[in-house]
């Protein structure tokens, strides 16, 4: 290429900047590595000490724990758990088969050698360790408003015929009876009940408020006893020295409390 063409070409139009050149003032060129110094420092001190950096335990002194004295247990004495005792029979129970609410005569009968033969009967006579059991012997009977009994007549009661549904008197063995009772609707302890031995003139039987005895047919040894109110109630009666009953014709005369209303029942305790 001919050097001579090049020397004819045109020059390049000058090139317009923006802004116009600034002068570096004298040390400008220090700034940006101190920066840079500074930065350094700044991450050195962050690795080796950063912020929120716990200071390092020191050497922890031994703090010996309190001593606590115990007491030494002694040497067992303790005696043998005794083995459970046996719950023995209780010394009274409550005989509550009794018919309420109706007229009846109620007996307690002593033990016959031969065996009972009322109702409830004992095939057999009574084991010897039931001694003294008595025998619960109850009757419906119907009440009559006026005495049977006439002046010289005491036992009419006892003679006087009728079905067994309209018996007036009730028939109880003799020498067996020990304690005569009486029940009847409404039944009230409160209420005026006298008996009487007709054939002994003036002769009253003592009311017994609690009766406690051993029954045939129930547990030897065990006493029963027989309410005198409440349910199964009855009102019994018995010579002072609860001996048998003589035979002879009983009346008894129950008044209502509040009333002047008698009601006579009899018992034949006959031959």
């Amino acid at each position: 290429m001919d050097p001579r063409h090049d020397s004819q070409r045109p020059l390049a139009e000058p090139v317009q900047l923006d802004q116009p050149l600034q002068r570096l003032s004298p040390g400008g060129n220090r700034r940006p590595v101190a920066a840079v110094l500074i930065v350094a420092a700044m991450l050195v001190a962050a690795v080796w000490q950063p912020w929120g950096r716990t200071r390092a335990p020191g050497p922890i002194a031994h703090v010996p724990a309190p001593t606590v004295a115990l007491p030494t247990p002694a040497p067992s004495t303790a005696a043998p758990t005794p083995a459970p005792s046996q719950p023995g029979p209780p010394e009274s129970a409550t005989y509550v088969s009794l018919v309420d609410h109706e007229w009846t005569v109620v007996a307690l009968l002593a033990s016959s050698p031969a065996g009972s033969t009322e109702e409830p009967a004992t095939q057999h006579p009574s084991p010897s360790g039931a001694t003294g059991a008595l025998l619960v012997l109850q009757q419906g009977v119907v009440q009559s408003s006026q005495p049977m009994e006439r002046a010289g007549q005491p036992d009419l009661a006892c003679h006087t015929p009728a079905v067994p549904r309209d018996q007036r008197a009730v028939y109880l063995p003799a020498g067996r009876v020990v304690y005569l009772g009486v029940t009847f609707p409404g039944i009230n302890p409160t209420a005026k009940v006298a008996a009487i031995d007709l054939d002994a003139p003036g002769a009253r039987l003592r009311h017994v408020a609690s009766v406690v005895v051993p029954l045939e047919g129930r547990t030897a040894g065990l006493g029963y006893r027989l309410p005198s109110s409440g349910p199964g109630a009855v009102l019994f009666f018995a010579l002072p020295s609860a001996t048998i009953l003589p035979s002879a014709t009983y009346r008894i005369d129950v008044t209502l409390p509040g009333t002047a209303v008698h009601r006579f029942v009899y018992a034949c305790v006959g031959p």
